[in-house]
């Protein structure tokens, strides 16, 4: 009975699935990243969408670089040497490739890998780009028509760190782009200085808007901040993140000089 009991737990061991777990998640009002762990060798994830939201681009990972249904569609034309150029994007409840462009709100990711080179085996983890346009929610799931996830010894338990989310679109108004150029950075805080001083070139006369050379009789070493010769909207802005103690409080993530509206 023991040794029965025993060859039970050793078959019951060896059937246990393997475990991906997804994460969707977006920086921007135009990018969302599916990120997986998990050796993935194939995978068929439904991608719905709400509102007005649409994917319009599908970026794969490297090692998941074999279209399914668009090798179902091709038959023997389909060329497993070129992979990579073809199509990720499939129809939901039916076999076969389609387009974002009648389908960008609702289509599933087919895709598989091949161990066709030395080391070319199935990465511990990936992550999948999705470009995407308008607002609403984006939610994956598996493709229960296709099998969902797949690693080397079959059919793979699906966990979610985060299975959607929601993509707002960006502001009417860009909050601080006072030249409206998409991006908040010096010139910015220079308009703004203007601005209170009722649009008049106080700051930097005799040169325009923009910057004061030290040849001007009105020059002060104490605005040449960054000791250039000259003052500018450099300088406006260092002195408003000195102001700040050196943190960039006013443009995080994207160095002192500039902030994206995106």
């Amino acid at each position: 009975m023991k040794k029965i009991l025993a060859l039970v737990l050793v078959m019951t061991v060896s059937v246990m699935a393997a475990t991906v777990d997804f994460n969707v998640a977006s920086s921007n009002a135009t990018t969302v990243t599916v990120a997986y762990t998990g050796t993935v060798v194939g995978m068929a994830m439904n991608v719905d969408c709400t509102g007005t939201l649409a994917v319009t681009a599908v970026a794969m990972p490297a090692f998941l670089d074999v279209y399914m249904d668009d090798a179902y569609d091709q038959g023997t034309a389909y060329n497993y040497e070129l992979r990579a150029s073809g199509n990720p994007v499939a129809l939901q409840g039916q076999a076969g490739a389609t387009s974002l462009t009648t389908d960008g709100q609702a289509f599933c990711i087919s895709a598989g890998g091949l161990v066709d080179l030395v080391g070319d085996e199935a990465p511990a983890s990936g992550t999948i780009t999705l470009t995407v346009t308008g607002e609403g929610t984006l939610t994956i799931s598996p493709n229960t028509l296709r099998g969902g996830v797949v690693d080397y010894d079959g059919a793979m338990d699906i966990t979610y760190t985060s299975a959607s989310v929601t993509i707002s679109a960006i502001p009417t108004v860009c909050k601080g782009n006072m030249n409206a150029d998409t991006v908040v950075n010096d010139e910015d805080i220079t308009l703004l200085v203007l601005l209170l001083a009722q649009g008049e070139e106080l700051y930097f006369p005799g040169s325009g808007i923009y910057e004061m050379a030290s040849t001007n009789p009105n020059f002060s070493a104490a605005g040449d901040i960054n000791n250039d010769n000259v003052i500018n909207d450099e300088d406006v802005t260092l002195a408003v993140l000195l102001l700040a103690s050196g943190e960039e409080l006013y443009f995080p993530g994207s160095g002192i000089y500039e902030l994206s509206c995106n």
